[in-house]
């Protein structure tokens, strides 16, 4: 069964952050998707996520979108319609809002 992991963004480490890595501990194959991804704004907790091959948007990208993303989330469904997840049989998504 090929399972999807879709979490908002990862440029902190919070609550969220840590129901991720449960999902990621119980679903060990899944792949991870983010729209944004920071290792260097996670600190010390950056080593969760190092050898989990996270897949981000187009936007991640773009350093002035990363910087501002708050602002800018009515731009998410456009961020997320660049990601295709057709072959996979489940998608468990994970949101800090």
């Amino acid at each position: 069964m090929r399972i999807a992991i879709v979490h908002d963004q990862l440029q902190e480490f919070g609550g969220a952050e840590r129901v991720l890595v449960a999902l990621k501990n119980i679903f060990a194959n899944a792949d991870v998707f983010t729209s944004f991804y920071s290792p260097d704004k996670l600190g010390y907790h950056s080593y969760h996520f190092k050898n989990w091959g996270i897949q981000t948007s187009w936007a991640d990208k773009i350093p002035l979108l990363k910087k501002f993303y708050s602002p800018l989330r009515f731009i998410t469904p456009l961020i997320w319609k660049g990601f295709n997840f057709d072959k996979y049989d489940v998608v468990i998504s994970s949101s800090g809002s």
